[in-house]
């Protein structure tokens, strides 16, 4: 007894036991899914732009030490258009609201608007540091005062009114850390907790909405919040659209009602069972795992289908359901453990991804493919056991008319082979010049339709107010006071002027921000508010005497410029936003400017989200090669061993690797770019596309060892699992088609590159590979030996 026989009779014998106990069957499969499904109320989700990165990656042990001294550097920001900033109405309703703000938005750190900014100036020989909360204009005059003063005062003008004087923006930071201790550690802030403390602003903003006080919010806080929501929202309803595809195409090819119900239990028990895991391991949802729901159903129901339309077949010829589920399992058993694999080996190829969401992913999904087919081979007999079902259909399916079609592509493939495989070769070609073209952009602005509120706050705030994307330079200098001094002054007063020009690889600095703009007002203000005293104070003791005489003052504004001690400073600089592609070499330059300005004054960490993503585009490209190079290898290698030849194994691949080149290229034929999700559509489609080419191979070497007539065994083949072929793919294509409704551009175009390529892959496999196999068994009449096939 040969292996794969042993393997078809241990499967065989399987059918059996389950239809001797099938409920002692059903009830520990239905265990194993309740104590993973018991973890349910305990899956999170997180869109941090740190969870891209592991915790131990020195871009992020940066960032967190950054939060410790100045907490957290991205502002949700409030942008208010009206007629006149300096009305005196209007400043009342934005004190109104800022007040409000500050009462209700939870997990709210520190709130900088008009309001609440220090206003410096000299006044009467005196130092006069004010603001409107301490004292608010009460007449014309003093509004005039107050309008004067904020209008030469730089902290004001580039901090809180726009370029075109039309807005005024408000700034509100979260908390760095979440309340919430682990094993009394401080965990970073939650997407959780973000999206509440985003909820909460526009809870109090919905109130002062109107014509002449226009409202718009962005900033980082926002970004990570509307793709929050969109995958708490499009998560269950992906699901939800799958389900409903799968119930509609599973009626139209069985005409039964437990075809359709049965399948949808194995899926979605999977499914749920497979989140259960994910909350176990506390392993979060994220962007790239908001695929999985759509993933999971409709690659485990196509294992379903195959079990059933063998079950039915041999149900409906023999009257015997016991008879049936054996033979089913037999026939299957192996092809779905097989194809199994090939989809769970494509999607390991991911496991070891820097990136962790994606590693995440890879890892996951792969359990679900294995799950599923768990389920389908001990839940589905058992059930199919239990249940009362006729033997007889209600009613014909209507792909049994597809029958003639598939038959059709078969011969033209094996009758025109030398023009089918030039044709297939044409095509080919030309996809890998126009894969060559395509290039790698990540941008989650774009992500969104352009009318839709996050990319226009983020043009709003790229023309109004200096950018959206904020570069974080500290200076720890690990000295009390070291940062009072002239010289360190000096080099931040140099970086202040580099972060409002520098420029590189098409990006411009616009704006910076330091504790030398404090300290150059003060000076303004203790010299008559004579514009040329807009400097720094020439000795190291002026400096320390103007600082502690603008703290003595009432000044607040230090806290967020330089720590408690003096010993570390940062500055913030402002440019526009961008993908990260054209900042990933920007950050690399502008790190090497600044340590040439500081030297030796002090240690230099650049932080900010931009430094977080800047990796990621690197090891996106590095986890591309290496997870295409790992899952073709291991996939094709998978295939020789379980067809059993080096050659059909390798000519197995042609028609698996054609559809995925053909698919990416495609992308730039569509002007469509790589990001972190397109770039997974190699992996995930290799294990999706090689199901079909094992079912496939597996009938036509069972054909062909019977008959020793290759082209008798292409024929048999497309007819007896032709038809479960087509329907798998329109069930994948269907799911996959799905994300077509998504909120998401990339989730959409994720969707149609891939639903295609599977369908490209059927029509290979109908048609190019009776092609191939004729070119290999053209006069041959009988199956290679084993010493043929070595040779």
């Amino acid at each position: 007894m040969t292996l794969k026989t042993r393997i078809h009779h241990n499967f065989a014998q399987l059918g059996e036991f389950i239809y001797r106990y099938p409920k002692a069957t059903l009830i520990a499969a239905l265990a194993i899914a309740i104590f993973c499904c018991a973890w349910l109320g305990q899956l999170r989700i997180d869109t941090s732009n740190e969870s891209n990165l592991d915790k131990d990656h020195p871009a992020v042990k940066v960032y967190h030490d950054f939060h410790d001294q100045y907490g957290f550097e991205e502002a949700a920001v409030l942008m208010i258009k009206t007629d006149d900033l300096f009305d005196h109405d209007f400043l009342k309703k934005l004190s109104r609201l800022h007040h409000q703000l500050e009462a209700e938005v939870v997990f709210l750190d520190d709130i900088k608007s008009m309001i609440s900014t220090d206003l410096v100036f000299g006044e009467d020989d005196d130092l006069v540091v004010e603001n409107l909360i301490l004292s608010f204009p009460q007449d014309a005059d003093e509004l005039a005062r107050f309008k004067h003063h904020a209008l030469n005062n730089t902290l004001f003008t580039e901090g809180f009114i726009s370029r075109s004087g039309d807005y005024t923006s408000v700034f509100m930071y979260q908390q760095a850390y979440s309340p919430e201790l682990l094993d009394g550690k401080k965990q970073p802030f939650s997407s959780q907790e973000q999206h509440q403390f985003m909820e909460s602003i526009r809870a109090v903003i919905s109130e002062y909405q109107a014509d002449d006080f226009d409202i718009s919010i962005g900033g980082g806080p926002m970004i990570g919040n509307t793709l929050l929501s969109k995958i708490a929202f499009e998560t269950p309803v992906f699901a939800g659209l799958s389900n409903l595809v799968i119930l509609i195409l599973l009626y139209i090819l069985f005409r039964r009602v437990s075809a359709v119900l049965l399948p949808l239990m194995v899926i979605n028990v999977s499914l749920a069972s497979l989140f259960g895991l994910m909350a176990m391991f506390d392993v979060a949802l994220s962007s790239f795992s908001q695929i999985l729901p759509s993933f999971i159903l409709t690659v485990g129901v196509c294992d379903s289908v195959h079990f059933l339309s063998i079950f039915y077949q041999k149900y409906e010829e023999h009257q015997d359901k016991k008879r049936a589920i054996q033979e089913a399992l037999s026939h299957t058993g192996m092809p779905m453990m097989l194809t199994s694999l090939t989809t769970a080996v494509g999607m390991l190829s991911f496991a070891f991804a820097d990136i962790v969401p994606i590693g995440a992913l890879g890892k996951f999904a792969a359990a679900g493919v294995m799950i599923a087919w768990f389920y389908t081979i001990v839940l589905l007999p058992s059930v199919l056991t239990l249940a009362r079902i006729s033997p007889t259909p209600r009613g014909k399916g209507t792909l049994v008319k597809s029958q003639q079609f598939l038959s059709r592509c078969g011969e033209l493939g094996w009758h025109y082979p030398k023009a089918v495989t030039f044709t297939f070769g044409v095509i080919l070609a030309a996809a890998i010049w126009s894969v060559s073209q395509l290039h790698f952009e990540h941008d989650p602005v774009k992500w969104l339709p352009e009318e839709s509120e996050m990319p226009k706050s983020i043009k709003l705030l790229n023309d109004e107010f200096f950018g959206a994307i904020a570069v974080e330079v500290l200076l720890d200098t690990h000295q009390e006071n070291g940062v009072k001094n002239t010289e360190m002054m000096t080099a931040l007063e140099a970086l202040n002027e580099m972060g409002e020009s520098f420029s590189y690889n098409g990006v411009q600095m616009q704006s910076s921000r330091s504790v030398v703009d404090t300290l150059k007002q003060v000076h303004l203000g203790l010299n008559g508010n004579d514009p040329d005293f807009y400097s720094l104070p020439d000795s190291d003791e002026l400096v320390a005497q103007e600082l502690l005489l603008f703290e003595m003052s009432g000044g607040s504004e230090l806290q967020r410029q330089v720590n408690s001690d003096f010993s570390s400073a940062r500055v913030t600089m402002l440019g526009p936003w961008r993908d990260i592609i054209a900042y990933s070499e920007f950050v690399e330059k502008l790190e090497v400017e600044v340590r040439k300005i500081v030297g030796d004054l002090a240690d230099v960490s650049v932080t900010g989200v931009i430094y977080l993503l800047s990796p990621v585009q690197k090891l996106a490209i590095e986890t591309m090669a290496k997870s295409y190079i790992s899952a073709a290898f291991v996939v094709t290698l998978m295939m020789i061993l379980m067809i059993g030849s080096l050659r059909l194994g390798l000519l197995s691949m042609i028609p698996n690797l054609l559809p995925i080149v053909v698919g990416m290229g495609f992308m730039y034929v569509a002007g469509l770019k790589l990001d972190l999700y397109s770039i997974l559509i190699g992996s995930i489609a290799i294990g999706l596309v090689v199901d079909d080419t094992v079912h496939f191979i597996h009938q036509f070497q069972y054909s062909f060892e019977r008959s020793g007539d290759a082209e008798k065994a292409v024929k048999e083949t497309l007819a007896s699992t032709g038809n479960a072929l087509l329907f798998t793919t329109i069930l994948l294509f269907g799911g996959f088609m799905t994300y077509s409704l998504s909120g998401l551009i990339n989730l959409r175009d994720f969707g149609l590159i891939t639903g295609t390529i599977v369908v490209l892959a059927l029509i290979a496999d109908i048609v190019l590979l009776p092609a191939l196999l004729r070119l290999i068994y053209h006069r041959q009449r009988q199956p290679l030996t084993d010493a043929q096939d070595q040779k």
